[in-house]
């Protein structure tokens, strides 16, 4: 027995055992010259399972057939149901406590967001208990097929502009593979960037590489061909008296 020690009309209590009896009491004022009056209520708890559903990410290869995760209703008297907010279709598990994607809309961009709102009913209160929540499921677009122009590239410079297509969706980056070539790292995401250090003849090996979210990359292969420097022209006479004139397009014997 415990007392609340409320005299007011009206008590907020909470942590009550599977069944809690209340009985409220009026006493006369002064105490016992009339008999009291008591009235007795009956709190029986009844529990409810609150909606919680699982977010997700994923590539949109991996979209058809991807389980998306509830909680399960417990008690008796509890009903639960799943509704795509975005689009899409999916069927669900018996109890409801998971669906499996069927379709979904197309993907405008990079990545979108898809949500799958969770709901449980449960009719054992009045009024009744309504718990929501939604699943957010991120699916990435798949990356652009990563292409390069010309393979190889020859130069007789110490650098050399790259010719990698800049994709339209997910993001590319450059990788040396090997050989003598740098790249700045601010200039790494460039499909143009400048492979710079080549200072004598040789290959540079690289990798163009377009990756978006959790999707597999795809990646080309390039190699940059430092063929040597060409030297400054001149012409060394010997002995003799020449004349000063202009020599171009001349043979000299």
């Amino acid at each position: 027995t415990t007392t609340i020690g409320n005299t007011a009309d009206f008590a907020e209590l909470g942590n009550f055992d599977e069944q809690t009896t209340l009985t409220w009491t009026v006493n006369t004022v002064p105490s016992g010259i009339c008999p009291s009056a008591t009235s007795t209520l009956v709190v029986t708890r009844k529990d409810y399972t609150k909606a919680f559903a699982q977010d997700d990410s994923l590539c949109e290869t991996d979209k058809i057939g991807r389980v998306v995760k509830g909680v399960a209703k417990q008690p008796v008297g509890e009903t639960a149901g799943w509704v795509a907010l975005d689009g899409g279709t999916f069927t669900a598990s018996a109890d409801q406590s998971e669906i499996t994607i069927t379709g979904l809309p197309a993907i405008s961009g990079d990545f979108a967001v898809y949500r799958f709102e969770y709901t449980i009913v449960n009719t054992n209160l009045v009024p009744n208990i309504v718990t929501k929540d939604s699943a957010k499921v991120k699916v990435y677009a798949t990356p652009s097929i990563a292409t390069v122009l010309e393979t190889p590239l020859k130069t007789c410079a110490d650098q050399k502009h790259l010719n990698a297509v800049s994709p339209t969706l997910g993001s590319g980056k450059w990788f040396i593979l090997s050989g003598q070539g740098t790249i700045s790292p601010s200039d790494l995401g460039n499909s143009t960037a400048v492979l710079g250090g080549l200072v004598s003849q040789g290959n540079t090996d690289l990798r163009w590489e377009v990756s978006n979210g959790l999707c597999a990359p795809t990646s080309a292969s390039l190699q940059v061909q430092q063929v040597g420097r060409t030297t400054s022209p001149g012409i060394t006479f010997s002995g003799g008296i020449y004349a000063s004139q202009n020599v171009t397009g001349k043979t000299l014997d």
